[in-house]
């Protein structure tokens, strides 16, 4: 099997803003894939992703974060 690129997120969250609030919805860890759906099917003011660790790069990038 071939590493994981360093800049891959690991670990990260996402939290939904409702009612003024910032709540956690889900957690990452040990992630291993380029694409991640979350189903979060909850009315809210926002969406936050919040990066937590990568497989060894200091940055990543998100080419893509969609809310539906």
């Amino acid at each position: 099997m071939t590493s994981l690129p360093q800049t891959l997120p690991k670990r990260f969250s996402i939290e939904i803003l409702k009612n003024g609030s910032w709540a956690k919805v889900k957690e990452i860890d040990g992630n291993a894939r380029r694409l991640v759906k979350i189903a979060v099917d909850e009315l809210c003011e926002g969406v936050r992703y919040t990066l937590l660790e990568t497989y060894g790069a200091a940055e990543s990038k998100t080419f893509l974060f969609m809310a539906e």
